[in-house]
C-alpha cells in the first residue's frame, strides 16, 4: 500500500489535480461532487509531499499560481453561497460546511508546500522561486490574507464548528509566516507590512472567534494553541491593545490555563499573567472601554444622520444623485471610495493582458469563467455600508446589488455585460479619477451616458474638492 500511495504521488497526482482543475474551470455549472473530490484532493496528498521527499517536478502543475487563484476564488464562492442558503429555512447545510472545511485546509496545505518547496535551505528548492513569488504570488496572497479575516469575521458558531474554526485560524497564520519569510527573502526590498495587516485583528469580533477557539485550549494541541496565542500576543501587547483581551471570553480561557498550570512556553505565559493582572486592576475601563461599542456607535450615527433619506421605488433620476450626495455629507466616503475602486480594479483587468493578469488574479478569473466580478466587504467598515438601507438603494439603482426579496447574492457584483467604459462612467458617478489612481491609461476608456445619471459628472466634481 505505501508503495502504491507513493506512485500515485509521484505520477497521478500531479496529472489529476491538473485535469480536474481545468474541468472546474470550463463547467458551466460546477458539478459539486466533483469539487468537493477535487479540495480532499489537494488537502489530504499535499501534506504527504514532504515528508515522502517529492521532487518538485511532480508538484509543476500543482504549485501555479492558477491553483492558487482558483482556490481563492472558490472559496470566495462557497463563502457567499453558504450566507444566502444559511438564511433559508428548510436546507441541508452539511454540504455547505463540507465545502467551506475543504477550502479552506486546501489552501493551507497549498501554502505549507509551497513554502516548503521555495525554501532555498531545502533540496528540491524551487532555485529563484522566491522572486517569482513576490511578483506573481504576492497579488493573490494579499487577497488571501483579506479572505481568511474575512471567513473569522463571518464565522457563525450556531452553524459551524469549533473544527473549521481553527482551520481557518492555522490557515491564517501558515499564510503570514509565509508572507513573512517571503519578504525578508526579497532581494527587490518588497516588504509584508504585518502590523499593518494584524490591525484588522484589534476587533472585538474577531477577538471573539480566537477566544471561542482557545475555550478548547485542552484539547486543540501545541499547533493551534500557538496559532491562537501568537495573534492574541501580537494584539495585546505588540500592537498595545491588552484592553481588547479584557473579555470574558478570552479572560475565562486564560483563568483555567493558569488554574490548572497548562504547559504553555514563557511568552504565552507572561501574556496570560499581564492581561489577567491588568483585567485585576483595571476591572471597571475594561469592562466599560470596547472597541466595539465604538464601531457600533459610529454606524448608528451614520444610519441616524441617513435615515430621512428616501428609499421608495419611485425615486427620480435627480434624487438617486441626491442620494449619493447624501450618503457623502454623512460620512459614507470611505464606503464609496471602496466601490470605485472595485470598478477600477475591473477596468483594470479587462484592459490588461495575458502577461499581468497576476495582478488582479479574482477579477480576471471571475471573467474568463464569466462571472460577474464580487465586490467583497472585506473589512468592517465596508460590510457595514451593506447594512444601511440608503446605502443599498444606491447601488441596486445603478445595479450593483440585487433586489432584498430575490436575494441569489450577498455581495454587490459588477454586471458581466457591463463594458469597460461603462464599468469607468460608473466609476465616475462616485467622484473623479485621477491617473494616479489606476495601473492602466485613462485615454484607453470613455465616459459614456448612463441611464441614471445624465448631467452629474459636472456637478459631481465640487463635493471633492
Amino acid at each position: 500500500k505505501k508503495l502504491q500511495f507513493g506512485v500515485f504521488q509521484s505520477k497521478g497526482f500531479n496529472i489529476l489535480v491538473y485535469e480536474l482543475h481545468q474541468k472546474l474551470l470550463q463547467q458551466d455549472k460546477l458539478l459539486l461532487a466533483e469539487k468537493s473530490y477535487f479540495l480532499w484532493l489537494i488537502t489530504y496528498f499535499l501534506r504527504f509531499a514532504s515528508p515522502l521527499k517529492l521532487g518538485v517536478q511532480y508538484l509543476k502543475d500543482v504549485l501555479t499560481t492558477d491553483l492558487l487563484c482558483y482556490l481563492t476564488w472558490d472559496a470566495i464562492h462557497e463563502t457567499e453561497e453558504f450566507e444566502i442558503i444559511s438564511l433559508k429555512p428548510f436546507v441541508d447545510l452539511k454540504p455547505n460546511l463540507r465545502r467551506l472545511m475543504l477550502g479552506v485546509t486546501a489552501i493551507r496545505e497549498y501554502v505549507q508546500a509551497l513554502d516548503r518547496y521555495c525554501d532555498a535551505s531545502q533540496e528540491d528548492s524551487l532555485i529563484g522561486m522566491d522572486e517569482l513569488l513576490v511578483e506573481w504570488y504576492m497579488p493573490i496572497m494579499h487577497i488571501l490574507r483579506k479572505l481568511l479575516v474575512l471567513r473569522l469575521r463571518l464565522y457563525n458558531p450556531i452553524l459551524q464548528s469549533r473544527h473549521y474554526l481553527c482551520d481557518i485560524i492555522t490557515a491564517n497564520h501558515v499564510l503570514l509566516l509565509t508572507l513573512e519569510r517571503i519578504s525578508q527573502n526579497s532581494a527587490d526590498g518588497v516588504r509584508f507590512d504585518i502590523w499593518k495587516h494584524l490591525n484588522q485583528f484589534c476587533s472585538k469580533t474577531i477577538l471573539h472567534r480566537y477566544g471561542t477557539a482557545l475555550g478548547d485550549f485542552k484539547t486543540n494541541g501545541i499547533f493551534i494553541n500557538g496559532c491562537i496565542l501568537t495573534i492574541l500576543h501580537h494584539v495585546g501587547l505588540d500592537l498595545g491593545r491588552a484592553d481588547l483581551l479584557c473579555d470574558p471570553i478570552i479572560l475565562r480561557p486564560f483563568s483555567q490555563m493558569r488554574e490548572c498550570k497548562f504547559n504553555l512556553c514563557p511568552d504565552w505565559e507572561d501574556l496570560i499573567e499581564f492581561i489577567v493582572r491588568k483585567f485585576m486592576f483595571e476591572f471597571h475601563d475594561c469592562c466599560t472601554a470596547t472597541l466595539g461599542n465604538n464601531d457600533r456607535g459610529s454606524s448608528e450615527m451614520q444610519e441616524t444622520s441617513c435615515s430621512k433619506l428616501s428609499t421608495d421605488d419611485e425615486l427620480s433620476l435627480s434624487d438617486v444623485e441626491l442620494l449619493l450626495n447624501q450618503l457623502i455629507k454623512c460620512g459614507y466616503r470611505k464606503q464609496l471610495d471602496w466601490i470605485q475602486k472595485s470598478l477600477l480594479t475591473v477596468c483594470s483587468a479587462r484592459l490588461s493582458d495575458s502577461d499581468t493578469e497576476f495582478q488582479n488574479p479574482i477579477v480576471c478569473l471571475s471573467l474568463k469563467m464569466k462571472k460577474p466580478c464580487w465586490i467583497i466587504p472585506w473589512t468592517e467598515v465596508e460590510a457595514s455600508a451593506l447594512l444601511s438601507k440608503p446605502f443599498k438603494s444606491l447601488l441596486y439603482r445603478i445595479g450593483l446589488l440585487q433586489c432584498d426579496h430575490d436575494q441569489q447574492a450577498a455581495f454587490p457584483r459588477i454586471p458581466l455585460e457591463w463594458s469597460v467604459d461603462t464599468t469607468y462612467s460608473v466609476a465616475l458617478f462616485f467622484g473623479p479619477v485621477e491617473q494616479q489612481q489606476v495601473n492602466f491609461s485613462l485615454n484607453r476608456v470613455t465616459k459614456v451616458e448612463l441611464p441614471f445619471s445624465s448631467n452629474f459628472y459636472d456637478g459631481i466634481a465640487g463635493l471633492f474638492i
